[in-house]
């Protein structure tokens, strides 16, 4: 059957009278440019204004315009389809489903961990927390030393080659945790990396070690880079203790166990300033600095006055092993506020390694501002205590803990102490 209608190219506002009809899954017309075969499923219809025409709408934009009634319900039946589900399934959806995908999406975000982070931090205007995605944090390479022995030192901890029995980074994927906020995803990307990577690693041990040099020292707690997302290289192996009272962790008080300890830093440097004044110091009669220091004969149990140690500049090193630390880097780590690093106890003299303690950071966030000092870290810290070695989730005697695994001290025995 046939059915009048006129045509529309969707180019030119003029109309054509045509006719249509329907032939093997097609609907067909005749124009002046030829016959059109347009498949069925191809075809939109719908209702004009009036309510009293349909419009058949064709690919490119042409349109035919019918009169609506038993003459076009046949048509359709012909070609095998329904005006109805032609009309609420492709019509409206054509029409109206980018409206509709982007409502479902925005309702979606906004419904998510990270839509709100995003809200709160344009309600306040800025002054919450950094949301997931903000452009603030672009990639930077953390900060080398300036000092030419520092420089040294640093790129001698970044030359050493550990042992492949160690774990490789795994992948972490992201996109599970894409509607997560950034918070929520930077612990489980840290996570994830205590689970896959962190731990001590001891290859061998030493039996009664006498002393040890310290290579490399560790950033004061009131510099800039302990509020810097990326200046700091290392904060997972940072402490307290250790940058300021590394000496003494390691040859201070009963039971510590080695008999020197030997660092580039000057006391003024490595102890606090309530400790220095009870230092004996030997002063340093060569020309420019003193290579080296020498820490011994530390105790602090005796009576007030007495000097709790001995300090004496040195041209040549005594100790045979030694440790030093270097910052790792893992995909968008520091993007997540997050650090790792490696602790590495070695034979100074052939440069073999012995043990090794890899260590992931995450800094702690408070309304946008970033801080290392007092950072979540992985492993647990080991440490002694009375009752014997024990997981510590502080780092009170770091690195002392993990080094004296490796370097069984000559000395230790927590009911001596002993003099030379």
């Amino acid at each position: 059957m046939t059915m009048k209608a006129s045509y529309c190219d969707g180019k030119r506002m003029e109309r054509h009278p045509v006719e249509l009809w329907a032939e093997a899954g097609f609907l067909c017309f005749r124009t002046p440019k030829g016959t059109h075969h347009i498949p069925a499923a191809r075809v939109d219809i719908g209702k004009t204004l009036d309510g009293e025409t349909c419009q058949l709408r064709f690919p490119g934009g042409a349109l035919c315009e019918v009169a609506q009634g038993e003459e076009l319900d046949a048509l359709l039946e012909e070609l095998g389809c329904r005006k109805t589900l032609l009309f609420r399934w492709r019509t409206q959806w054509r029409t109206h489903r980018r409206r509709t995908v982007c409502l479902a999406l925005s309702l979606l975000l906004a419904c998510s961990p990270v839509g709100q982070e995003w809200f709160f931090f344009t309600l306040f205007s800025g002054k919450w927390r950094m949301p997931k995605g903000w452009p603030e944090f672009s990639w930077r390479d953390w900060d080398r030393p300036t000092d030419p022995r520092e420089l040294e030192a640093y790129e001698y901890a970044h030359s050493l080659k550990l042992p492949d029995s160690l774990p490789q980074p795994a992948p972490f994927s992201f996109a599970r945790h894409l509607l997560s906020n950034r918070r929520t995803t930077a612990v489980a990307y840290f996570d994830h990396l205590c689970a896959t990577e962190a731990g001590e690693y001891i290859f061998r041990t030493v039996d009664k070690v006498e002393g040890i040099y310290q290579m490399r020292a560790m950033p004061g707690m009131f510099d800039k880079v302990m509020t810097d997302r990326y200046a700091f290289e290392d904060p997972a192996d940072w402490s307290h203790w250790e940058e300021e009272g590394s000496p003494t962790s390691f040859i201070g008080g009963p039971g510590n166990g080695f008999r020197y300890f030997e660092s580039r830093r000057r006391p003024e440097d490595i102890a606090h300033p309530s400790t220095v004044e009870h230092w004996q110091i030997t002063p340093w009669t060569g020309s420019g600095e003193a290579p080296y220091w020498r820490y011994h004969h530390f105790d602090y149990t005796h009576p007030k006055g007495h000097p709790y140690g001995y300090v004496q500049p040195v041209e040549q090193l005594e100790s045979r092993y030694a440790y030093t630390w270097r910052g790792i880097r893992r995909e968008a780590d520091r993007k997540h506020g997050i650090a790792g690093g490696e602790l590495i106890v070695l034979d100074r003299i052939t440069g073999e390694i012995l043990g090794v303690r890899r260590s992931f950071a995450i800094a702690r966030e408070s309304r946008g501002r970033l801080s290392w000092e007092f950072a979540y870290f992985c492993p647990k810290n080991m440490i002694y205590r009375s009752r014997g070695r024990v997981p510590e989730i502080n780092k009170g005697g770091y690195p002392y803990g993990f080094v004296s695994q490796i370097l069984n001290p000559v000395d230790f025995d927590p009911s001596k102490i002993r003099f030379n």
